[in-house]
């Protein structure tokens, strides 16, 4: 029987603001339909209980993904993805305003106004000022470069290439920052196919979906939180939701001063050390919807879902493929900034991006390969050296099948 039918729907509402999930399994939402006693309320699961085919794998699963994302986030590859891609857009930008970058040039005012962003709420970023949005490209940490060059990628550059003036001085500055010149060529071919200008063109004109990736399935995968306590609570307002309730530390990423200023700005008793972060969370801003065919096939294998397969993932490739950066680094940092600020899961990031070329094993064996972490790596992440679902580490024991998972995979 669904919870609300034991605690009553303003029990659960409560339930619903204060975390991310109920039980072990996240909670999941669907448009249509009633109460039922399947435990759904307008299909989100708010029956308390996981709807994972083994839920003490997934138990396992989050676990790992924890230590994973830290892992990553210290990891040379994911950094040096970030470096690599911060370094040719900030060559992109300061060729755009007369080579000025140590001084508070007015028209490197107006590009940091867009490529950066205020709000506390804002995972990874620092505020407009032209001096910390430097600072990013120029040493930011890696969720602050992992934010700002999506930035740069889809509201500087993308408009760039939409524009029909200058169109010869924006391919001398893409050549001579070493951008990836087939591939933004493309894509500007088609923003003019379909009509796009520099006030149209939205996120997926640089950064197309690909055909038969699992970002397709976003949009039916996953309904906002707020519409599941609406639904439960009519009338009452559900307040503010959708805030990460990790620490710093939790998250496993490193934080810088700049970042520490936006929290302290208008909470001067904020710590950096004990008190949560004030960034929004997909994971919590959105709900999972377990009537979509890709949900229903990762919940029969247990595997942890967030915010569904990740469109950021996707811009973040389309991006990588654009500055010519590393596509392993490149998806590793997706998974530390992604994993780590809890917006998604690994299979949500593996599954987004497959279709740039990386590899990955869609099933439980998942965690095993995760270039280009070696094993070794990637066991630290488990609890006494073990993957998920394995019973013995490898080489610890001695019977037939000592390593293998619960399932079998």
């Amino acid at each position: 029987m669904a919870l609300q039918r034991h605690m009553g729907n303003r029990a659960v509402v409560g339930m619903l603001q204060g975390s991310g999930h109920l039980g072990s399994g996240p909670v999941s939402v669907q448009r249509t339909g009633t109460d039922t006693d399947d435990g759904l309320t307008l299909g989100a699961n708010t029956s308390g209980q996981s709807r994972a085919a083994d839920p003490a794998f997934e138990v396992e699963a989050m676990a790992f993904e924890r230590k994973l994302a830290a892992k990553a986030s210290a990891h040379a590859s994911a950094k040096g993805a970030m470096a690599d891609m911060a370094t040719k857009a900030k060559a992109y930008i300061r060729s755009g305003v007369g080579g000025a970058w140590d001084h508070a040039d007015q028209r490197l005012a107006e590009i940091f106004d867009t490529v950066g962003q205020e709000g506390v709420e804002k995972s990874g970023f620092v505020g407009t000022a032209v001096a910390d949005v430097m600072a990013v490209f120029d040493q930011g940490t890696l969720s602050e470069q992992y934010t700002h060059i999506v930035r740069f990628f889809t509201e500087v550059l993308a408009r760039d290439l939409a524009s029909s003036a200058k169109r010869e001085e924006i391919d001398r500055r893409m050549k001579e920052a070493e951008l990836n010149m087939p591939f933004l060529l493309d894509r500007r071919r088609a923003m003019l196919r379909a009509g796009g200008t520099p006030e149209s063109v939205v996120t997926r004109d640089i950064a197309p979906v690909p055909p038969g990736s699992a970002v397709e399935h976003q949009g039916d995968a996953r309904v906002r939180r707020d519409d599941v306590l609406k639904a439960l609570n009519p009338e009452t307002d559900p307040g503010e939701t959708g805030r990460t309730e990790h620490t710093v530390a939790q998250t496993g990423l490193d934080f810088s001063d700049r970042q520490k200023a936006v929290h302290t700005k208008d909470d001067p008793s904020w710590d950096v050390q004990h008190d949560a972060l004030k960034w929004l969370a997909g994971a919590k801003v959105w709900m999972i919807n377990e009537k979509n065919t890709w949900v229903e096939a990762q919940r029969k294998l247990s595997l942890p879902l967030g915010g569904g397969p990740s469109g950021t993932t996707n811009t973040m490739m389309s991006a990588a493929k654009a500055l010519r950066a590393d596509k392993y680094g490149a998806r590793l940092a997706s998974i530390a900034f992604l994993v780590g600020a809890s917006h998604h899961t690994l299979v949500e990031i593996m599954a987004a991006a497959e279709p740039f070329g990386c590899e990955y094993d869609p099933t439980q064996g998942i965690y095993r390969n995760i270039k280009p972490l070696t094993e070794d790596e990637l066991r630290a992440c488990g609890k006494d050296g073990r993957f998920p679902g394995e019973s013995t580490p490898a080489g610890a024991g001695a019977g037939a099948g000592a390593s293998a998972g619960r399932n079998g995979s």
